[in-house]
C-alpha cells in the first residue's frame, strides 16, 4: 500500500518538473523523460499494480501516441508522447484512457478560451504537460 503512493508521489514530482520545463522553454529534457520511464519500469518490476496486459496495453497507446508525433510533425510534442507511454506504462490502460479524457477536454477548453477571450489564432500552440499533470494528479487521488 505504502509503495503505491511513494511511487505515485515520486512520480508527481517527475511530471511536475516536466511541466515546469514544458510551460517555461517548451522543451523537458531527456533526462528527466528517460526517469520518469526508468521509474515507470521499477514499479513493473517491483510488482506495484496488477494485471499485466493493462500496462502492456497503455504502453502500446503511448507509442501511438508517439507515432503521431512522428508522423505530425509533432502537433502533439514528443515529450507529451512519451509523457503518455509512460504513464501508460506506469497507471495501466484504463487509468491512463481517464486521465486522457480529462486532458484533453481541460485542454479544449483552455485553447477555446484563448481564441475567445484572447483572440488567438487556431494555430496558437500551448503545452500539454500541464492538462496531463492535472489530469494524473486528480486520477491518482480519486
Amino acid at each position: 500500500m505504502w509503495g503505491i503512493k511513494i511511487f505515485n508521489a515520486l512520480f508527481l514530482l517527475l511530471q511536475a518538473a516536466c511541466t515546469f520545463y514544458d510551460v517555461r522553454i517548451r522543451a523537458v529534457p531527456r533526462w528527466l523523460l528517460l526517469l520518469a520511464g526508468a521509474m515507470a519500469a521499477l514499479s513493473r518490476i517491483a510488482g506495484i499494480g496488477g494485471g499485466t496486459w493493462s500496462y502492456v496495453w497503455g504502453g502500446l497507446l503511448g507509442i501511438g501516441f508517439l507515432l503521431v508525433s512522428k508522423y505530425t510533425g509533432e502537433a502533439i510534442g514528443y515529450a507529451d508522447s512519451w509523457m503518455i507511454f509512460v504513464l501508460g506504462l506506469y497507471m495501466g490502460i484504463w487509468k491512463l484512457a481517464v486521465s486522457l479524457g480529462i486532458a484533453f477536454c481541460a485542454a479544449g477548453l483552455w485553447g477555446l478560451g484563448k481564441i475567445v477571450f484572447q483572440k488567438k489564432g487556431r494555430k496558437e500552440t500551448f503545452p500539454f504537460l500541464p492538462f496531463l499533470t492535472a489530469a494524473y494528479l486528480g486520477v491518482i487521488g480519486w
